[in-house]
């Protein structure tokens, strides 16, 4: 059993689970002082990006300043130039900490796009920028002595047939793990791809450049048929419409059945995420000359068509946006950043591919808003905005005021309806449930797990009046704690409080630190069962976490995904063929399932029997179901899986069968 992935992968869930109906998104200028925003360029920024940029401190390895302090890397059109803001730490109150004016370094013309990403596998963040007014791109290496390598500069047109690059996104294009280009051209209406070579340098797949629309103004690379292979979509600015480029996997694309798509009016930028909680990748476009957002709901085989309430008004010109949580329903929501009306629309998802505007939205930026990006820039565990605007030469910093009462949800599904169940892993949800840094239980073997952890404790109070029934804890941060719910609480509703311990036995780094979070109450129903389903990437959405064996008896179990370094988990194609294979599934709140034939497992259209469901070796609230998976499901592609038993439905995930 993959026993790091089960236990140690929701801890890292990353942004706030939003839950709806007990968060709200609020975004306020950042207070200058002591914040310096706006901060003053003078030289048309075009473009934002955050990442680790500061000097001497590798990804990779233990940084001196915490890495929830991110620094920004900033393009200025009219200069040529891109110019490093740093972080030096979060703002105290002797005064330290805030943001400086690091280091500028000379690109291209007219620098257009940027992106963030490691291109020589060195551990340390990397960018390259698309310059529009002589046609390459620039690659900017950083090392342990920070950014003393030179930029290379890259021609597109004519060597790899493009003309003004305007947008530019990273991926594996060729699942070589090692990070390629697509780039779109404005004046010759196609994308180039560039072949990666693990060292900062890129050249032309062969095929390159892909026809697409006119003017293509915006790209985003996203697995949209469940093939495992990273394919691309394009806004076309001048005609109005989307192209989809399936991806072969090395490198090559041909258009999906059915494309181009219609969208609104000169379609500006274009994201790629899961907006209706189905698995499977949707698109969300701004549209410049219509002053609103199209949702196309992705069909899976890379088609898509528009979600029922599309397209979603927002501010004048909408140029740019970013997908991230904002209020905690467990759904991605939408920042937009409108030219014309100078300010930034917060778009709240629903869950099924719906938005509403978020409480007091829009909120006032720069004048004429050309990027914006996301990051947690006063440590506080939610998500803020920075925004490039290119008329006033500057960029502003939007902090998000998020509150949240806490929320104890399976730590598989991250359902805000389905309850819990002893014995079960559970994560709590909140702000402000630690003021220390995120520390995780030590692992041993076997493992057993503190009941306080860097100061923090949770107490149940159960149905049958039986309180302060203490937890077990893998995980506490300022925002997410995970659990383990003991196996003799009673079922029926309960409550549970977090708050500061003085356990002689508490686990903390390092353990003279104190508390001074206040304590936190919640409530939670209590199941005998609660079956969740652990997703390889730790959301309770798409490919699932678990092992294949593909001939019982003589084959060898493999995982269901490839997680790599960096980037999502994809899944692996399960060859079934020998009617006698095995798939394992990773979950929790399974194994008080009173019998064997009340558990069943859907896959695609076929309900079969688990011949196991019950507890995982050495994993604590971790479970798993076994199923043998018959021939006949050979070809089905990307098919969904649940688990039920007696009735109760898991959470959605998938896997690819070839």
């Amino acid at each position: 059993m993959a026993t790091e992935r089960v236990l140690w992968g929701f801890q890292t869930v990353g942004a706030l689970l939003l839950l709806g109906g007990l968060a709200h998104a609020q975004f306020v200028p950042a207070p200058n002082p002591p914040y310096p925003f706006p901060f003053s360029l003078g030289s048309s920024p075009v473009a934002v990006v955050v990442g680790n940029f500061r000097a001497a401190t590798p990804s990779n390895s233990p940084s001196p300043l915490p890495a929830s302090t991110p620094d920004l890397a900033v393009a200025n059109q009219v200069q040529g130039t891109v110019t490093l803001i740093l972080s030096n730490g979060p703002i105290l109150s002797t005064g330290a900490g805030g943001y400086t004016q690091g280091a500028s370094f000379q690109v291209g013309k007219y620098p257009s796009s940027m992106a963030v990403a490691d291109f020589n596998k060195d551990g340390y963040p990397d960018l390259v920028v698309t310059n529009q007014g002589d046609h390459t791109i620039t690659v900017l290496l950083s090392d342990p002595n920070g950014w003393a390598n030179p930029p290379k500069n890259i021609r597109l047109g004519p060597f790899t047939g493009g003309v003004s690059p305007d947008f530019v996104v990273a991926g594996d294009f060729d699942g070589d793990n090692k990070l390629d280009l697509a780039i779109t051209n404005r004046d010759t209406n196609n994308v180039t791809v560039l072949k990666g070579d693990g060292n900062g340098g890129f050249t032309a797949f062969p095929g390159s450049p892909f026809a697409v629309g006119a003017s293509p103004s915006c790209i985003a690379a996203a697995d949209f048929n469940g093939d495992g292979n990273l394919d691309l979509a394009v806004s076309n600015e001048l005609d109005n419409t989307v192209t989809v480029l399936l991806g072969d996997g090395t490198g090559g694309f041909k258009k999906a059945i059915a494309s181009p798509f219609g969208v609104g009016f000169n379609p500006s930028y274009i994201i790629a995420a899961d907006f209706n909680g189905d698995g499977i990748q949707d698109l969300a476009i701004a549209n410049l000359n219509s002053n609103n957002v199209t949702l196309l709901l992705g069909t899976g085989t890379g088609g898509f068509k528009p979600a029922a309430a599309s397209p979603f008004s927002v501010g004048t010109n909408p140029f740019a946006m970013t997908v991230g949580d904002f209020n905690g329903d467990s759904v991605p929501d939408l920042a937009v950043a409108n030219y014309g009306s100078n300010n930034v629309t917060v778009l709240l998802g629903n869950g099924t591919g719906g938005f509403k505007s978020g409480p007091g939205s829009p909120f006032a930026v720069g004048t004429s808003p050309r990027s914006l990006a996301l990051g947690d820039f006063n440590m506080d565990g939610v998500t803020d905005l920075v925004v490039a605007n290119s008329g006033s030469g500057d960029v502003s910093m939007l902090l998000n005021t998020f509150t949240m009462t806490p929320v104890m949800v399976s730590a598989a599904s991250y359902s805000p309806t389905a309850p819990v169940a002893p014995g079960s892993v559970v994560s709590i949800f909140g702000t402000g449930l630690s003021s220390l840094p995120a520390l995780a239980a030590p692992i041993a073997s076997p493992l057993q797990l503190p009941t306080c952890l860097n100061w923090i404790g949770v107490a149940m109070n159960d149905a049958s009046g039986v309180k302060n029934i203490p937890l077990p804890l893998f995980y506490v941060s300022s925002t997410q704690i995970d659990a383990q719910i003991p196996q003799n609480v009673a079922t029926g509703a309960a409550t549970f409080t977090v708050s500061t311990s003085t356990a002689p036995n508490c686990v903390a780094t390092p353990p003279s630190t104190s508390q001074t979070s206040a304590s936190q109450k919640g409530t939670v129903t209590v199941a005998t069962v609660a079956p969740g389903l652990f997703s390889a990437n730790g959301n309770g959405k798409g490919v699932a976490s678990g092992q294949f064996v593909a001939n019982l008896g003589i084959g060898t179990a493999v995982p269901i995904a490839s997680c790599p370094a960096t980037g999502p988990c994809t899944a692996n194609p399960l060859n079934v063929s020998s009617g006698t294979s095995i798939l394992v599934l990773y979950g929790t709140g399974i194994r008080n399932r009173v019998n064997l034939s009340d558990v069943t497992v859907v896959i695609g259209a076929q309900t079969l029997p688990a011949f196991y469901a019950g507890s995982s070796p050495d994993a604590p609230g971790a479970d798993q179901v076994n199923v043998v998976l018959p021939k006949s499901l050979s070809g089905a592609n990307t098919v969904f899986v649940t688990v039920s038993i007696a009735g109760t439905v898991s959470n959605q995930v998938t896997v690819l069968i070839q």
